[in-house]
């Protein structure tokens, strides 16, 4: 009884490390395929800060580079340039636009809703810089740092060509030089982009396994 027992437990244990040995397979702990997603929309300066409140949204666009996963957690970098158009020069300044350019890395977790959709929310911390513009002439220039949390609703087409969908929010720190009363005013800026996009996916299809 008690061999039969053991050899019993010993089943369990193989069938288990076998089936374990199986989906190991089936899904990678590091996949290298590259994925690259380029978008276009419109920027909106969120609550009260000079974005939102001295100028109004003109366009926005950007791209993600993902050269690798790591327990399906992608990681990869992100560059996003906007530009407004200046509404109220007694608080902008004397350009006409300002420019905002920021690059950070991130990383992402894709949630399958079907074999075509995917929901894939992000996470990312990067910098970049504010430039204040007339025409070709430069006025004056703002490095800060950024946090980045977004989302995007991904359709495959016919692989490697999908479309998504959208939004992004950037909260950027500035260290400027101004009255305490008017620190976060200037200093901390917020945007909303809200984007479509075109997606080029090297790694496998969504309905096929990986082979071995």
């Amino acid at each position: 009884m008690k061999l039969h027992f053991k050899a019993f437990l010993i089943g369990i244990f193989v069938s288990n490390f076998l089936f374990a040995q199986e989906n190991q397979k089936e899904k990678p702990v590091f996949l290298s395929y590259p994925e690259l997603k380029i978008y276009g929309g419109i920027p909106f300066g969120i609550g009260t800060n000079l974005l939102s409140e001295a100028h109004d949204p003109q366009f926005d666009f950007g791209f993600y580079i993902s050269p690798f996963s790591l327990y399906e957690v992608k990681f990869g970098i992100g560059f996003d340039y906007s530009w407004f158009k200046v509404s109220d020069a007694s608080l902008a300044g004397n350009g006409t636009h300002t420019n905002m350019a920021l690059v950070y890395g991130y990383f992402s977790y894709p949630l399958k809703i079907t074999n075509k959709i995917d929901f894939e929310p992000k996470i990312g911390i990067g910098g970049g810089s504010i430039q204040q513009k007339r025409s070709d002439e430069n006025f004056g220039r703002m490095d800060c740092f950024t946090f980045n949390f977004g989302a995007n609703l991904e359709y495959e087409l016919a692989h490697p060509l999908e479309v998504f969908a959208g939004t992004d929010y950037f909260y950027s720190k500035i260290n400027v030089n101004t009255p305490a009363d008017y620190k976060s005013f200037f200093g901390n800026l917020s945007k909303m982009n809200v984007f479509v996009g075109v997606k080029f996916n090297f790694r496998q299809r969504k309905n096929q396994e990986i082979e071995d």
